[in-house]
């Protein structure tokens, strides 16, 4: 499933570093997606440049305002999502890819496409990675909640047995 955990990071980055990609599984987590859509309006509204203007351009073109666009993207990317993510790693490596693949273009080495592309393979990355990280933590959440609730378990038994305990020390001083 390629939404993940996140669903917001992988329409952003969709949006913002592979246009022309379709999305085909639903959207969960609608108030990040509406936080994110602000974001990137923003930086279109700070650079003038847009996914749609680029959807237009040829293959080896870069958009007018798109560096600022994409530098301002970048920051959002650092500020939205890198902060809550256990890979930021992957993020920076992302916008570092990014940057040199948008100078590939530049250069007339890269295309779009091939930068879609690579973009695309590295959100799966960051998606497989942040998706073995929520298992894990699910387990590890699941694990220490029955560990707890042993605990409240053996808790228990101990005071009956301390009262029994009780009940028996009276009953021996009854008997004296």
């Amino acid at each position: 499933m390629l939404m993940g955990r996140n669903p917001g990071l992988w329409i952003f980055c969709f949006i913002a570093l592979c246009p022309g990609l379709l999305l085909t599984s639903p959207v969960a987590g609608q108030s990040s997606v509406r936080g994110l859509g602000k974001l990137l309006s923003h930086c279109t509204d700070q650079h003038g440049y847009s996914v749609a203007a680029g959807k237009s351009l040829q293959a080896y073109a870069l958009g007018e305002g798109e560096l600022e666009w994409r530098e301002c993207v970048y920051d959002g990317i650092r500020v939205t999502l890198m902060q809550s993510s256990p890979v930021p790693d992957l993020y920076r490596e992302l916008i570092k890819d990014d940057q040199a693949l948008t100078a590939g273009v530049r250069a007339k080495q890269v295309t779009r496409a091939q930068r879609s592309t690579h973009n695309l393979a590295a959100i799966k990355r960051i998606q497989a990675r942040e998706g073995a990280h929520a298992t894990e933590r699910r387990k590890a959440l699941s694990a220490q909640a029955k560990t707890e609730e042993a605990i409240r378990e053996t808790r228990r038994i101990l005071e009956l047995q301390e009262r029994l305990d009780d009940i028996r020390r009276a009953a021996l001083e009854g008997l004296r």
